[in-house]
């Protein structure tokens, strides 16, 4: 498999919207895999291709959320069409990678390379990257792709040591919700929020935070109508609460 060697030897903020002047693009917002009935010992990837749509870019990225447990930290990896990286040493650092020029023909290489006999766990969990040229005019642009795998399709919340007494309020919310949990203790805190295609439309960045009851506030007046699921995280720790906006 591609690049295998170099995933296994070296073992996106609010997100941005695309400006006018749009120099890339992403094949997908939301890729997903789901792995059914056990996982296998083998390696596989999950793509999302980069098109360059005016002429040749290079991009910077880094990991800006992701709850995957520990273990599947040190088994998948990012690869831009360069090298590939494992997750554990882009995230929660937020290390900026540089990839090689995408030129304009076609679609390019960007995906997540899974070894399955490192999983451990069950559960659907997302890691979301944000890709930049900083070289577009008149200003940078900017997406995110965001990883999505199910394992074993079962539910989300796999482990809930750290969190009680999660809720969300008002359920519905129209144009702010808060989001109240109690600390169990001292923990690197991050809140997702995703769509139900996945989209991470909202991310509360890693924050270290004391035993206790916490708030945390999502900004829902630009969301359109609809549900979303907010995932909450730290370390192997994490829980997941769907809320609904109206209009």
């Amino acid at each position: 498999m591609k690049k295998i060697v170099t995933l296994l030897a070296a073992a996106v903020t609010l997100c941005t919207a695309k400006v006018n002047a749009q120099s890339f693009t992403m094949t997908s917002d939301t890729v997903t895999m789901n792995l059914v009935g056990g996982v296998g010992s083998g390696i596989t990837t999950l793509d999302d291709y980069v098109a360059s749509v005016t002429g040749a870019v290079t991009l910077h990225w880094h990991v800006i959320y992701s709850d995957f447990p520990t273990s599947w930290k040190g088994a998948c990896g990012i690869c831009d069409n360069n090298l590939c990286y494992t997750l554990n040493s882009l995230w929660p650092s937020g290390t900026y990678k540089t990839s090689s020029p995408y030129t304009s023909a076609g679609v390019h290489d960007f995906h997540m390379q899974i070894n399955q006999s490192g999983l451990t766990g069950g559960g659907c969990h997302y890691t979301t990257v944000q890709l930049t040229n900083e070289g577009a005019t008149p200003s940078p642009d900017s997406t995110t792709a965001t990883f999505k795998i199910c394992r074993d399709a079962t539910g989300v919340n796999d482990v809930n040591n750290v969190f009680s007494s999660v809720k969300v309020y008002p359920n519905p919310a129209a144009n702010q919700a808060q989001l109240s949990f109690t600390l169990t203790e001292t923990s690197e805190v991050a809140m997702g929020v995703y769509d139900l295609a996945g989209r991470m439309v909202y991310v509360q960045p890693v924050t270290t935070m004391n035993a206790g009851v916490k708030t945390l506030t999502i900004p829902v007046g630009d969301l359109a109508a609809g549900i979303y699921h907010v995932v909450l995280t730290a370390g192997d720790n994490n829980v997941v609460q769907k809320f609904t906006v109206t209009k």
